[in-house]
């Protein structure tokens, strides 16, 4: 995972001023994934979800990606995990300033000069909740997204379900805190696939890079 901050540098330095001494790692890697007509996101687990005290589940919206492996890249990661998760080649894009969300907090950008390592649109950075299962000595956790461009139709992959947002309907989608199944179904072109039906009064809600993804459009930095 070294190439990304040897090539920018930059970008690990401004994980180290969000978090003064403290130790950090990149966990995981994802991807706003894209094609002329909409963005693509994970629905995710049923392992995931979480019950309110009367009775709705909350599930969650999230991004393409996942863990990196020991020895892995970020990109090779985000390859392997793309053709686990949609069975599709991706184009990795350029952006042109890396945003950064701190505690759900939108912190400030970097812009770094281009060379041929894709520069990462967003740093998604919290606390390590759980030192004891992983990264046991790492107080902050990172997950690095990029900006990905579809080689073709995705499917299901080995995903319980799949969100295609069109365009001209990200605000009505994320910039909102939950929606209901029903009110996301009204979303015009909104498409959702998923391996077993959600329940009906089911809320989905942003979670990760997703919700990053929010606060950045809210906050309007997207």
């Amino acid at each position: 995972m070294d190439d990304l901050f040897d090539a920018y540098p930059e970008l690990s330095q401004q994980i180290d001023r969000l978090c003064p001494g403290v130790t950090w790692c990149l966990t995981g890697v994802s991807a706003l994934m894209h094609d002329d007509e909409a963005l693509y996101f994970e629905i995710t687990k049923p392992k995931h979800w979480r019950k309110r005290a009367d009775g709705v589940t909350i599930a969650g919206i999230g991004a393409i990606g996942g863990s990196i492996e020991p020895g892995e890249t970020a990109l090779a990661c985000l390859g392997r995990e793309a053709e686990e998760e949609l069975g599709v080649p991706i184009e990795i894009e350029w952006a042109d300033e890396t945003r950064f969300v701190y505690e759900q907090r939108v912190a400030d950008s970097v812009a770094v000069e281009p060379c041929e390592h894709p520069v990462p649109v967003l740093f998604t950075i919290s606390r390590n909740l759980h030192p004891q299962d992983r990264h046991p000595h790492s107080s902050i956790l990172a997950i690095v997204t990029f900006l990905a461009r579809l080689g073709s139709m995705p499917g299901l992959g080995d995903l319980y379900g799949l969100l295609a947002v069109p365009r001209g309907e990200v605000s009505s989608v994320f910039c909102v805190g939950e929606l209901s199944l029903e009110q996301l179904r009204g979303v015009s072109g909104v498409r959702i696939e998923t391996r077993d039906p959600l329940p009906d009064s089911s809320l989905l809600s942003p979670v990760w890079t997703a919700r990053s993804y929010q606060l950045l459009l809210q906050a309007g930095r997207l």
